[in-house]
């Protein structure tokens, strides 16, 4: 239920002056049926149906861009964000505070955020060509609070389907897509080597220095999703890498925009040297087109399995140098 100091945009109106931002200044009035909104230094009796809020965690700058967005689109587009966005909200902080929650709730709740979230991203996707700003909004909040891999029904399975045994998964963030695997089954250990502070986490993660691979016996499985396109830290992926291979890893998972048929990286995920690396180590066997945030890139889980004979020619390699 909004609150006194809420913001809102006040859409809808006749009286046109009134139409823009505003802050809730009183209660619903119950007997008018309006909302009292202070617009300017006026308090006009607004009905529901022609206020939107706005959510104030986003902070001042992606509060602007967001009622910016707001107002190039239809009331029934606006409404209809503001409900996903809530909706979308409620179900990832009902998550953060799980622990206590039997299975079968958090369950419930791995359900709800693998449709909601591939609906609400889809839902800006249709109305990109009009909300200019919303789509760097959206992205900035999941980026912050959750994750860039966009977790989906067809993400989280394809992982499963694929992973052999358990999983590392290599810049890990907030921990949301490892709790959603863990919660359904999987085996999980999240790391990541920034220092970055996310308002949610789901999981613990655990920070580790440089490129050292926390192995533990059964993991045989690395995962990535979305590894970031800074050259100044492929050194540490590369060597992670390799360190994954020596300690006996079997299966690499990438989530992210693939490289082109002549092996190129153009999307915005991982360096070349890092696809380099992968595939000199691993071979690849599948790509699953899985739900993306970006629009125009294709986002697919890319399936890599070690190859015995590659291991044999990586060491005959190896004996002719030395």
């Amino acid at each position: 239920m909004p609150e006194i100091g809420d913001k809102v945009l006040v859409c809808g109106l006749s009286q046109t002056m009134f139409n823009g931002l505003g802050t809730v200044a009183e209660l619903f009035d119950s007997q008018k049926g309006r909302w009292p909104i202070q617009v300017g230094n006026k308090v006009v009796l607004v009905r529901d149906a022609n206020l939107v809020f706005i959510p104030i965690c986003l902070g001042p700058r992606k509060s602007y861009m967001l009622q910016t967005s707001l107002g190039e689109v239809s009331h029934d587009v606006a409404k209809e964000f503001m409900r996903q966005f809530e909706r979308t909200k409620v179900f990832l902080e009902a998550y953060q505070h799980c622990e206590d929650l039997p299975l079968s709730d958090r369950k419930n709740l791995v359900a709800e955020i693998l449709q909601t979230m591939p609906h609400f991203v889809q839902l800006v996707k249709d109305n990109t060509d009009q909300m200019s700003s919303l789509e760097r909004v959206l992205f900035g909040y999941l980026n912050e609070v959750a994750t860039w891999a966009l977790p989906s029904p067809q993400l989280v399975e394809a992982i499963i389907n694929y992973s052999d045994g358990g999983i590392a998964e290599c810049g890990a963030g907030s921990g949301l897509l490892a709790a959603l695997l863990q919660d359904s089954g999987c085996c999980v250990a999240p790391f990541d080597s920034g220092g970055r502070f996310y308002e949610m986490n789901f999981i613990r993660v655990t920070r580790i220095c440089g490129s050292r691979f926390p192995f533990i016996e059964g993991f045989k499985t690395l995962l990535m999703c979305w590894p970031e396109r800074d050259p100044s830290n492929e050194s540490k992926i590369v060597a992670m890498l390799r360190n994954f291979h020596a300690a006996g890893g079997t299966t690499v998972l990438v989530s992210g925009t693939p490289p082109n048929d002549k092996g190129k990286c153009y999307g915005p995920q991982g360096t070349q040297a890092m696809w380099d690396c992968v595939g000199l180590l691993f071979t690849e066997t599948a790509r699953i087109q899985v739900p993306s945030f970006m629009k125009g890139l294709p986002d697919c889980l890319v399936v890599l399995k070690r190859d015995p004979f590659l291991d044999m020619l990586h060491q005959q390699a190896v004996h002719t140098l030395d």
